[in-house]
């Protein structure tokens, strides 16, 4: 017979394995959509195009893909939505979807130093701007990116640079304005984007540099507007041009079915509907620069 002892035992066992089970199901899903892959089989490929989206443009890339699987016959685009540093990860690990979107440039250079982008295809679909956003009752007190040197702002969120495009332009722009030597012991650079944000929103920095619009505006339900304060937009003339990209991957299974939804996105009724759900259109940043140089 089975002794009380074992079978106690076995139970907490088998208790604790359920537990840590539902702990992994929240951690993978935390930030995911439809969670479709490039490692679907040969025939389910051939049915769908997928594509790898950072979670925080999912209103605009929702409505766009929609869009596109109503009016264009044939296979039907399927997004998967995570943070932009896991889709690159995942890529860099064998996942094979159709198209990645970056946004900027960092993470797009990444896959494609590494002969994973087909590089032709790599296409401006969008672009951002640059703020300051701090906790809604702004403890720190902060009135202007020189305020981040007081000595009342003790912590500054900025996503790690190497890995996020928006870290990159934030450190870009601090250097420019001659104020990173002088915050940088105050700097602590989340491995993800969407937790500089809200790590803001729920004041446990006292500011963070981040796109104006994403996620507080294409996707809220990640970031809410009611809990953080933007306090000033970034100069555009201190960072490198804030381009929304996408590219296919050089192992597509559906790379003409790809580049057909690419070119779609670069469409007049694409590009108006991105503007209305916070991915602001591409002529933005041709207008912007066109300033810049006259």
């Amino acid at each position: 017979m089975i002794s009380r002892h074992r079978l106690i035992g076995g139970f907490i066992r088998g208790l604790i394995l359920l537990t840590a089970m539902s702990v992994m199901t929240v951690v993978l899903f935390g930030c995911q959509g439809a969670q479709q892959t490039g490692t679907q089989t040969s025939s389910a490929q051939e049915e769908k195009v997928y594509i790898y989206i950072p979670c925080g443009m999912r209103e605009p890339f929702d409505h766009a893909i929609s869009m596109f699987n109503e009016t264009h016959p044939g296979p039907q685009i399927q997004p998967y939505f995570d943070n932009a540093v896991v889709l690159v990860r995942k890529i860099k690990d064998g996942d094979r979807p159709d198209l990645v979107v970056s946004p900027g440039k960092v993470e797009m250079l990444d896959l494609d130093d590494d002969g994973l982008i087909d590089t032709d295809s790599i296409t401006d679909i969008g672009t951002y701007t640059l703020v300051l956003i701090v906790p809604r009752d702004n403890p720190g007190e902060v009135k202007s990116l020189q305020d981040l040197t007081k000595p009342s702002v003790r912590t500054v969120a900025i996503a790690e640079p190497s890995m996020n495009s928006v870290g990159l332009y934030g450190k870009e722009s601090l250097e420019s304005l001659g104020l990173w030597e002088k915050i940088k012991g105050k700097v602590i650079n989340p491995e993800h984007a969407l937790d500089a944000v809200t790590f803001t929103a729920t004041a446990k920095v006292d500011a963070t540099l981040a796109y104006e619009t994403c996620p507080l505006q294409s996707a809220p339900e990640k970031a809410s507007k009611e809990k953080v304060k933007i306090i000033e937009e970034v100069s555009a003339g201190s960072h490198s041009p804030i381009e929304v990209k996408i590219g296919v991957l050089k192992e597509s299974p559906n790379p003409e079915r790809a580049k057909e939804f690419v070119k779609f996105l670069t469409t007049e009724e694409v590009q108006a509907t991105f503007q209305e759900t916070g991915l602001p259109r591409i002529s933005n940043l041709t207008a912007a620069s066109a300033c810049v140089v006259e």
